[in-house]
């Protein structure tokens, strides 16, 4: 896993490269699938389709993913972004939730899958893993 990623966005003094930092987090758990990837296993995560809403003002799965990954981590780490001269295109602080709860899910599911040793297949059992979270949390 990726602990050291996630670690290092919250202690990062600039909140442009701490986006950088939680999309790289993302994108390795979600085996360098990129947007796509990361999009595929949040929404199996949190049992959500792409257009689902995940924020207060009702921005959809798939177009947080696409801001974290390509605007935030691809845009401003690869410099297709100045990141002095331009807003950040989320907040930190929502972005911070929304890794932390992927993760903390990852983790929780993993601890339950007992199935083959690949990323692809774990990914196809978290749908059926997240009953018994359901049912295993307080």
């Amino acid at each position: 896993m990726n602990p050291p990623w996630f670690g290092q966005a919250r202690r990062e003094k600039s909140d442009f490269i701490a986006l950088v930092k939680m999309g790289v987090s993302l994108d390795v758990l979600a085996k360098g699938g990129r947007s796509k990837g990361i999009l595929a296993l949040a929404s199996a995560i949190m049992a959500l389709g792409s257009k689902d809403s995940v924020t207060s003002d009702g921005q959809s799965l798939a177009s947080f993913v696409k801001k974290l990954y390509d605007e935030g981590r691809s845009k401003i780490a690869h410099g297709g972004s100045l990141a002095l001269l331009e807003e950040l295109p989320l907040e930190v602080e929502v972005a911070d939730a929304f890794t932390a709860n992927i993760l903390t899910g990852y983790v929780a599911c993993a601890a339950h899958y007992t199935g083959t040793d690949t990323y692809e297949d774990f990914l196809a059992a978290i749908p059926s893993i997240l009953p018994i979270l359901k049912v295993a949390s307080p």
